[in-house]
């Protein structure tokens, strides 16, 4: 015969192990490898944010750019993880610290980023252009690589 205090053991039992199935089947984070075009003639512009799934680099393809060292390209994350209002914070190269990628047209990237090791999981990311020359700047992006 089972006693009160054994069945209330039993019942917390149960539910921490139904607890713990619930959470280890959460569903994984999709990532982002939809290329997304981007283009501008602006000295200083960025992207629309979309969410970071992985520790990928980012991945973007130049169709258009000025000359050599002209544009300059950076990863930015939302350190509010879209909450409230964005604080847009540099995760650039290895140290999150640098000014970002020079880029010239006809060649493809993988920016080194830190965005989900800083800020986790379907963090917000941006990227930032600095065009020294004004000129069309036009290039595919994906926040995940493939």
């Amino acid at each position: 015969m089972v006693t009160t205090i054994g069945k209330s053991k039993m019942w917390v039992g149960i539910i921490v192990v139904l607890s713990l199935l619930l959470v280890s089947f959460s569903p994984a984070v999709k990532a982002d490898t939809k290329d997304k075009y981007y283009s501008t003639t602006s000295t200083q512009s960025s992207t629309k944010s979309y969410r970071k799934a992985n520790t990928s680099g980012v991945y973007v393809k130049v169709l258009k750019a000025g000359r050599s060292r002209d544009v300059a390209i950076s990863v930015f994350a939302d350190a509010n993880k879209g909450k409230g209002k964005p604080h847009w914070v540099n995760v650039s190269g290895s140290d999150g610290a640098t000014l970002g990628k020079y880029v010239t047209a006809g060649h493809t990237y993988h920016l080194t980023n830190y965005a989900v090791e800083r800020y986790g999981k379907n963090v917000p990311i941006q990227l930032f252009v600095s065009n020294g020359s004004g000129k069309k700047v036009e290039f595919y992006w994906s926040p995940d690589c493939r």
